[in-house]
């Protein structure tokens, strides 16, 4: 049975290799989720529609990771290769980059809010392009690493929960920017395990919105839901309002 996720035209999103390796680019996609008891692996293949068909899983107990950071970076290592050997056995298949669910780094949400001037025109996709480039501008994580940087919503004129701007009229186009950051140390600490398996991680996912988008159906976004997700080690939840991620905690 196939999964099918739409992130929205406006999903961006920060951290990581940045790039796909060449196992996303032939359709196949393998996640990995590096927990504080067990670490798991899928690797499901992509269609043409955007339906993921798992291919094969693995998973295996990881003593070197408590409360979603790495503490002992051998025994994570192992851990991470020995999971992902045993999805590859599975599938079939040879995986080069994973995508990378993550819970260390105390995770921090926080919304900017940036409005620029539209002189009273139609909203075109150059606006959007312009307000959403000034609102990723205007992040400063300091010593943190940005995670996802998305739109929450738009506003027009003051107006907010504007989902889809283009064709409006107004003043002021103004973006909600949703920015979830983590501390550099883990995250590096956890990409570093992973490289010893001989993997490259191609993007960070963080775990409370990789479990909402598993779970929550469209129309549960959109009334309003909030996802628990209970790791051995952590629990961390996150808000959707109006089919937007608008909060962590």
């Amino acid at each position: 049975m196939g999964i099918s996720y739409d992130p929205g035209r406006f999903h961006n999103s920060f951290g990581g290799g940045g790039s796909a390796m060449t196992s996303q680019r032939q359709g196949l996609i393998a996640a990995l989720d590096v927990g504080s008891s067990k670490v798991g692996c899928f690797i499901a293949h992509r269609g043409a529609s955007g339906e993921l068909d798992v291919l094969g899983l693995g998973h295996r107990v990881c003593r070197g990771v408590k409360a979603g950071a790495v503490v002992d970076i051998a025994e994570a290592e192992r851990a991470i290769r020995a999971a992902v050997q045993q999805a590859e056995t599975l599938a079939g298949e040879t995986v080069e980059s994973v995508l990378v669910s993550l819970s260390a780094g105390q995770l921090e949400s926080q919304v900017i809010e940036v409005d620029v001037s539209i002189d009273g025109h139609r909203v075109e996709e150059a606006d959007i392009t312009r307000v959403l480039h000034e609102a990723r501008a205007s992040i400063d994580p300091g010593d943190r690493v940005v995670i996802h940087a998305f739109p929450a919503c738009f506003a027009i004129d003051g107006s907010y929960g504007v989902k889809e701007p283009v064709g409006m009229f107004g003043d002021r186009l103004a973006v909600s920017m949703h920015v979830i950051t983590a501390a550099a140390g883990p995250v590096r600490n956890l990409e570093s395990a992973i490289q010893r398996a001989h993997l490259t991680v191609a993007r960070f996912v963080a775990s409370p919105y990789a479990s909402a988008l598993a779970t929550l159906v469209d129309d549960e976004r959109e009334l309003g839901a909030a996802v628990v997700d209970m790791g051995a080690g952590s629990t961390q939840i996150a808000i959707f309002v109006g089919g937007a991620w608008c909060m962590w905690m």
